[in-house]
């Protein structure tokens, strides 16, 4: 069962601030280049560790629930740990505001990072 993160690991108001986010692999085009997203980007765990998700389904789904205007591109960094590329920094940022999400009954914690800093 997923658990959702205790009172310890919560930041001082309750926020998903100070949980670890996992450093990912910059995206390439195959030949050595980095994506060209530069878009804003989010970082999603979503803790569901006996249950699976593709980027579609949490896409179809989130879009309609954050209401937003442009699409967003989600990649698959590993299992159910998600890279949100939005075309809008407001609505990056009010996505982020209302976090953490709940997606299907499982706990999605966001976190905002450049680009340039997913790492492996």
């Amino acid at each position: 069962m997923a658990r959702s993160p205790s009172a310890d690991e919560l930041g001082p108001s309750g926020s998903t601030d100070s949980l670890p986010v996992p450093m990912l692999e910059l995206i390439s085009d195959g030949e050595g280049e980095t994506s060209s997203h530069s878009s804003p980007v989010l970082v999603g765990i979503l803790l569901a560790s006996f249950k699976r998700f593709a980027p579609k389904t949490i896409g179809d789904a989130l879009t309609r629930v954050w209401s937003l205007s442009k699409p967003v591109e989600i990649k698959e960094a590993k299992n159910n740990v998600f890279v949100f590329y939005f075309t809008l920094d407001s609505e990056k940022e009010r996505v982020l505001q209302g976090s953490p999400w709940n997606f299907s009954g499982f706990l999605l914690c966001l976190k905002g990072v450049a680009a340039q800093h997913l790492l492996s």
